[in-house]
Order: structure tokens, then C-alpha cells, then sequence
């Protein structure tokens, strides 16, 4: 039998080490395969560098983290800000979806602060509800070379929206909102490797959709 697969699909290439590190760290010690991906690649994460070079910054930064969890990193290279509910990126995000066939999807809360956020829950419900309808053409990249695997009646992904949980966690999820903060009003900021992932635990309180 195969290993478990998880789906971790956000916005940005931080958002899930910082929602969800230490679950995916607990299912990777547990036997899972675990997939990282991102909508964008974090292409206005900087004030000082121009977006190409801050978008490589960050890749590079998710295939670290993937790596700390021996997973792998994708990104669906829509743009930060221009992440909206449209055909297009949901037929991106249900080609990954078929191309991993996870077990479970894990993703961000329908109600968030930033509408990137709120616009890739959307998005990933959507996918996850389309990959098991052959009818719906999904192509991306490479992921238009994948069979579908995951996409045949009665079998479907577990979603589940992933909420912060600030009691035990506090120090990290301020640095966290700080460098989402320090963003808004100019400061130098970009993606970073999570303590969360690194240490092995992280906050998470999961609500499904």
C-alpha cells in the first residue's frame, strides 16, 4: 500500500509553514508524503527588489521547506494580489490536485484577513469538488501529462481549512502578523523558513469547510 498523501495548497509560499508546519511535520514523521504548493510564488514580497527576483527568492524557499519534510514544493504562478475565483486557476489547482491525488487537502479559512487567502479557500473547494469529474479539463504545465489519479467517482479529497491557533504559539504568530504588518507599511520582508517546520510542532486548529 502506498504512503498517505497531504496537500498543504495556500496563497503564498509562507503561509503554510506558518498555518500548518507543525501538522505537516506530524504527518511526515507519521509516514506521509507531504506536497507544499503555493498559488503564487511571493512576487511582491519585497519593497527594495524587483518582483522576479523576490519570486525566485521565495521558490527557493518552498523547495527548502518541502525539503525539510523530504516533500515537494509547486507553485500554480498566478501573481500576489491577482489571486481571484476564475476558471483558469481553478483548472490549475485541480491539475495538481489529480497529479498528487492526496489524501487530504489542507488549506486556508474561507474567512481571512487578506482576500488572496480567501480567494485560494475558494479555489481549492472548487478543486477539490472538480477532480473526480473526468469531463472537467485541467491541464498545467506538466500536471497536464499526469493521469488523473484521484479523479473517479467516489473518491475525494478531505479539506480542511486551517485556522491559527494563538494561545500556545503567541511569540510566533506575532512574528508572523509582524512581517505581514512590516509588508503593508514598507518594510523589507520575504519569505523565511518557519521555526514551525524546523522545530516540529505549530499551531493549528483545524475547522473543516
Amino acid at each position: 500500500m502506498s504512503a498517505p498523501r497531504v496537500l498543504a495548497l495556500f496563497a503564498h509560499p509562507d503561509d503554510a509553514e506558518l498555518l500548518c508546519g507543525g501538522t505537516l511535520a506530524l504527518l511526515a514523521d507519521l509516514g506521509w508524503r507531504v506536497h507544499l504548493a503555493a498559488m503564487s510564488p511571493g512576487d511582491l514580497g519585497s519593497p527594495t527588489l524587483d518582483r522576479e527576483a523576490i519570486a525566485a527568492i521565495r521558490r527557493e524557499e518552498g523547495r527548502q521547506a518541502a525539503a525539510l519534510l523530504k516533500g515537494v514544493w509547486h507553485c500554480l504562478e498566478a501573481r500576489d494580489l491577482s489571486i481571484f475565483f476564475c476558471d483558469e486557476l481553478c483548472r490549475r489547482a485541480t491539475a495538481l490536485i489529480r497529479r498528487v491525488a492526496p489524501d487530504l487537502v489542507l488549506t486556508h479559512s474561507p474567512t481571512d484577513y487578506l482576500a488572496d487567502h480567501e480567494e485560494t479557500a475558494r479555489i481549492v473547494a472548487h478543486a477539490c469538488f472538480a477532480t473526480p469529474v473526468r469531463l472537467y479539463a485541467a491541464e498545467f504545465g506538466s500536471d497536464s501529462e499526469a493521469p488523473p489519479r484521484a479523479a473517479h467517482p467516489g473518491q475525494s479529497q478531505r479539506l480542511v481549512a486551517v485556522h491559527l491557533e494563538v494561545r500556545e504559539h503567541d511569540a510566533q504568530r506575532r512574528r508572523g502578523g509582524q512581517q505581514h504588518l512590516a509588508l503593508a507599511n514598507g518594510g523589507e520582508v520575504h519569505a523565511h523558513l518557519s521555526p514551525l517546520v524546523a522545530g516540529g510542532t505549530g499551531p493549528q486548529c483545524h475547522a473543516p469547510l
